[in-house]
């Protein structure tokens, strides 16, 4: 189960410490914790690992891909971290954990327009509910005999919400709140 809300980094800074190489730091779209300005990756996730790098004397590659392309890369090349991970029991012995970096809480999200209400994981069986490979929200979604659709980007499942493709969205309410103003989306609610 997700440790509700926490998004952490999880990383190999005491690797590459001892072997003086620089790090690839992968992550995805997520704003406002990563995203790209221009070709440079941002965020307030990403400005913190910078700042702590820099303390450190390290150096580090930014990337920003599909999540689980993210996840996939971590678990299987050196000198490879990634960051602004849901913390889950699945994912505990993948990497070692540093954070977290803030607390947040999952919610499902409709468009402001659709009178829809869930009181329970009955009422949001009954829904399409959108979600994202590699996600951990997705997955407790599905753990919890949530019928999921899966994309492959969350970017993805705001434009099926407007377009009636989905009724629910599951999401942090910080990254709700960041890909919602990138796409001048405001007009979705928590249920």
């Amino acid at each position: 189960m997700a440790k509700p809300g926490y998004l952490l980094i999880s990383a190999c800074m005491a690797v590459a410490m001892q072997h003086a190489a620089a790090l690839t730091l992968v992550t995805e779209d997520y704003p406002p914790f990563n995203m790209l300005s221009g070709e440079v990756v941002t965020g307030i996730s990403t400005e913190l690992l910078r700042e702590s790098l820099q303390l450190a004397g390290l150096r580090a590659d930014f990337k920003l891909l599909p999540w689980a392309r993210a996840l996939f890369l971590a678990r299987t090349q050196p000198d490879t971290c990634v960051y602004s991970a849901v913390r889950t029991h699945e994912r505990e012995h993948w990497f070692q954990w540093i954070g977290p970096l803030v607390a947040d809480d999952i919610k499902l999200f409709a468009l402001a327009s659709n009178p829809v209400r869930v009181n329970n994981v009955a009422d949001a069986k009954r829904l399409r509910v959108g979600g994202y490979n590699g996600d951990a929200y997705t997955d407790v979604a599905e753990k919890m005999g949530i019928p999921v659709e899966r994309v492959t980007s969350d970017a993805q499942n705001l434009l099926k919400l407007h377009a009636g493709r989905i009724d629910l969205w599951p999401a942090a309410g910080w990254g709700h709140t960041g890909r919602c103003a990138r796409g001048n989306a405001a007009a979705s609610r928590r249920c």
